[in-house]
């Protein structure tokens, strides 16, 4: 069981090199407790095999985006139309998004 929560933790918490904001304390809580609820009726092993499991992409509104890629509004607009950034997705009539998997990938091969 340590060494899945560990894992989880160092997902969680160490992708950044940062301390969490009161948004990631909440979702590593969530995060936390689906284990501890996954290793109640699955065991370790059935836990395991649900956490790997893909889950489906999430979308990123502006203001993760923005802190996730450190740069302001204007920079990843222009970043966007020069196609040097993932495009955004129409939510809905007055909303957009991005999707995490795709700002994760441009994160990944910008270092």
């Amino acid at each position: 069981m340590s060494v899945l929560l560990h894992r989880c933790l160092h997902d969680d918490l160490c992708r950044d090199q940062r301390a969490p904001n009161a948004a990631e304390r909440k979702r590593l809580a969530a995060h936390l407790s689906e284990i501890g609820e996954l290793l109640a009726t699955h065991g370790p092993v059935g836990a395991m095999a649900a956490l790997s499991a893909p889950k489906p992409d999430r979308m990123m509104k502006i203001d993760e985006v923005l802190h996730l890629a450190g740069a302001s509004y204007a920079t990843l607009w222009r970043w966007e139309r020069a196609g040097k950034f993932p495009r955004r997705k129409k939510l809905g009539v007055r909303s957009v998004g991005w999707s995490e998997s795709e700002i994760r990938a441009w994160l990944a091969g910008r270092c």
